[in-house]
């Protein structure tokens, strides 16, 4: 199920391969009458604290909510990002801790962050006790943010929220730890800033290679440089900001400045709230300066390639300098960051007859230079109805162009004002709490939560919105209102795309000075137009096809090739947890990090992606085991592993990640059981690889217990087929469950997230079951892929 699945509505379809996450519920509102917030949140983390202190996870679970709680954790307590539900998973959660937490506070250093009592659905229809706290792990300090419900006149924990800000030893060097930048004395051989800076961006031999200096890059980049981590940004622009400079001329960020702000540098007080493209653009050179960060404009990739043993890569660089010399330059990074956006490739679909088109210009939005003021009168059409689709007919009816926009599905609309005055408003605007605050409130909130929320939100908006909806919709303009009614947000974080933030376009549509093609896929391109499957025709001189973008993965194929790609995750969207795939963590493959999405995402994700690069160069993260487990929520399967996760598994039956081959890194030798489920035999052992009598003893269990599961997943082992799998007839099970029974050549990392998919990313799919899963391991003579 996805973006490109018509078995569904548009609205609903996530990114492929992803999650339609399912509506979270809030707990009933608090009916006490008097509450010394401060009172009641010392009491809760003095019990937290005690029972840390004797390691009983089971006080701490039952500190939550039986089912309908949450703790979310960002690299706090494993380093992975993680959202579990209910108290048993907690247990199990904090059972899996590789870090001791411990020392949490309330944090009480302003209004904003003490324990208050109001809203804790960040609406104001349930009330309860919200708070921040601090606390320690045996590695780092962290922040996060409780909020507390009523339960039977008790209070309990409805939602718990821990992120690491910063390692011990490797704090970022501000305020009181700001460098001294100067020595005292004499040094015959010193060096000035300048020299020395001139020397660190000319001869830098990375730990991270990052491609692409937009806002992804740029925030990453500044942030390793705050954790003392060498980092280069390559990007093939002959200027930094050109990612935004280069785009069409009337480009205009659509949120508002309180939501954008950079890391360490934000915009100044007197910056508009919508800003230009290229004052954007102006604002990314100077950020560079001002952090005496890296970057090699005018670059471009030659080859690279991934050392397994040497766990490093070569990256061969052509840069073009200012005087038109060309240098080669051989890297060797220990980590590469795709910055190049959270999309991919452009989205350009190759339809019949564009090359006998003969209009003046038939392109993709990302290479649309703008309409041509010379052109008044022509007939132009512009394919897609998002964001950028909007702006550029806009800018095509300012120029006086016979303009129609093609709408081949729905779009979400929204209005600029109701984007700030009601989506934003208390946040991110003028009068906003500080953006690290407000930051660290938001990311709080279980997506699962989020979105039931901005059901309420969007239906607000809607209201707001009311007389452009209406005047949409008498123009034939397909209206929706996101997946399940959560609106314009959750469609970005689910999609990608597929919404529109109105600054203007949808008057004229409404006014008839835009006029609309509605419903109808394209047939074919004539030399002079369009011809839709309907047998309609449009004349035109010029088409931009306003179709977004692919996969970051695809990208990433076009940079490194098959082998690399192949290793890869799916990016973008929420896996069954409500947190999103790939991005800033592991990506499946050792050594590459993916770094994208607006301005917001990019400045809270960089320090999340940073700190994990920081760990594993300071050796503080050492081999990662990988163990499967059910945790998860009511509303889904156990989560389902991938090369990072760190997690409980009942018995503590562990498999070790082993570096097989350059191929294998990330052969996920994978199974869940439930946690009814007891086995009784040996653990496997963490310093050899399984067995083939532990594989045979594993899946014995898993088929006498799953006898009526929803799915069986199994990846064989390609040179010794398990005689005990042999003996199950596959197409009696295909018939008995209705699914696909994977076999041997399918890896589990590209198989499971797609059959993940298939079963619960259709919003009508409710009640889906446990998923067995059995993949290949290898012993001491063979390898098998799984």
């Amino acid at each position: 199920m996805g973006v490109g699945d018509a078995s569904i509505p548009s609205k609903e379809r996530p990114e492929a391969g992803s999650v339609n996450i399912p509506l979270g519920e809030y707990p009933e509102t608090s009916k006490i009458e008097s509450i010394d917030a401060h009172k009641v949140a010392s009491d809760i983390i003095g019990q937290f604290n005690d029972a840390l202190i004797k390691k009983d996870h089971a006080t701490i679970a039952n500190l939550f909510f039986t089912d309908n709680s949450y703790w979310r954790d960002h690299l706090a307590l494993n380093w992975d990002l993680r959202t579990v539900k209910g108290s048993n998973y907690v247990k199990q959660y904090l059972d899996s801790s590789t870090v001791g937490l411990r020392d949490i506070e309330v944090d009480k250093s302003s209004e904003f962050r003490a324990p208050s009592f109001g809203p804790v659905d960040g609406w104001g229809d349930v009330s309860g006790i919200t708070f921040f706290i601090s606390f320690e792990t045996n590695v780092g300090r962290g922040e996060g943010v409780m909020n507390l419900a009523e339960d039977n006149g008790q209070w309990k924990v409805f939602t718990l929220y821990t992120l690491l800000k910063e390692l011990k030893g490797h704090e970022e060097p501000l305020s009181h730890r700001r460098t001294r930048g100067v020595k005292h004395g004499g040094d015959p051989a010193r060096k000035t800033w300048q020299e020395r800076r001139d020397a660190e961006k000319e001869g830098i031999d990375p730990k991270v290679l990052i491609l692409g200096a937009g806002q992804g890059g740029l925030t990453v980049a500044a942030r390793l440089k705050m954790l003392n981590v060498p980092a280069l940004m390559v990007d093939q622009n002959d200027r930094v900001g050109d990612n935004w400079r280069k785009r069409y001329r009337q480009l205009v960020l659509h949120d508002p400045v309180w939501y954008d702000h950079m890391p360490y540098v934000p915009f100044p007080a007197h910056w508009p709230v919508f800003t230009p493209k290229d004052k954007l653009a102006e604002f990314f050179e100077a950020y560079v300066t001002l952090l005496e960060l890296n970057v090699w404009t005018s670059t471009t990739l030659k080859s690279t390639s991934w050392d397994e043993s040497k766990q490093q890569w070569t990256v061969t660089v052509e840069r073009r300098r200012t005087d038109g010399s060309v240098e080669t330059r051989t890297l060797n990074p220990k980590h590469i960051v795709q910055a190049t956006g959270h999309s991919g490739e452009k989205n350009f679909p190759q339809m019949q007859g564009m090359a006998a088109f003969q209009g003046d210009r038939l392109c993709h939005s990302s290479e649309h230079p703008g309409a041509n003021p010379e052109s008044k009168g022509k007939k132009a059409v512009v394919v897609g109805c998002c964001n950028s689709g909007h702006d550029i007919a806009q800018d095509f009816y300012e120029k006086g162009y016979d303009i129609t926009i093609v709408q081949r599905s729905t779009t979400c609309v929204v209005t600029s004002e109701a984007v700030c005055d009601i989506g934003n408003k208390g946040l991110y605007d003028q009068d906003s709490p500080p953006v690290d605050d407000a930051d660290l409130f938001f990311w709080s909130m279980p997506s699962a939560l989020l979105k039931a929320q901005q059901i309420k939100v969007t239906k607000v908006q809607a209201e707001h919105d009311k007389n452009i909806h209406d005047g949409l919709r008498a123009a034939g303009f397909g209206l929706d209102s996101g997946p399940m009614d959560s609106g314009l947000l959750i469609k970005y974080f689910q999609r990608g795309g597929g919404y529109y933030i109105d600054v203007g376009a949808s008057q004229l549509i409404i006014d008839g000075k835009i006029k609309v093609k509605q419903g109808q896929e394209i047939a074919k391109i004539l030399p002079n137009g369009i011809e839709f499957a309907d047998g309609t025709k449009l004349e035109a001189d010029e088409i931009v096809f306003a179709t977004g973008y692919q996969n970051m993965r695809t990208q990433a194929r076009k940079i490194f090739g098959d082998e690399v790609a192949d290793r890869v995750n799916d990016v973008w969207g929420f896996n069954e947890e409500g947190e999103f795939r790939t991005m800033w963590q592991k990506s499946g493959h050792p050594g590459l990090w993916f770094m994208g999405g607006n301005l917001a995402l990019s400045r809270f994700y960089s320090r999340i992606l940073a700190l994990q690069i920081k760990a594993i160069e300071e050796g503080i993260v050492g081999e990662v085991a990988l163990t499967l487990h059910p945790v998860g929520n009511q509303h889904g399967p156990p989560r389902l592993p991938h090369s990072t996760m760190i997690a409980p598994f009942p018995n503590n039956i562990l498999l070790p990640i082993r570096y097989l081959a350059p191929i294998l890194f990330t052969s996920v030798h994978a199974f869940s059981l439930p946690l009814a489920m007891s086995i009784n035999s040996k653990p496997f052992s963490s310093s050899a690889e399984p067995r083939v009598s532990d594989r045979e003893r594993v899946m014995n269990v898993c088929i006498d217990t799953y006898c009526g599961v929803n799915t069986l997943i199994y990846c064989a082992g390609v040179i010794t087929p398990i005689e005990r799998i042999d003996k199950v007839d596959v197409e009696d099970v295909k018939r008995s469950f209705g699914v696909n029974v994977f076999g041997a050549m399918s890896m589990a990392q590209l198989t499971l997230p797609h059959l993940c998919a298939s079963r619960i990313a259709h919003p009508l799919n409710a009640g889906y079951g446990e998923f067995p899963i059995l993949s290949s391991a290898c012993d001491s003579n063979v390898t098998y892929h799984g």
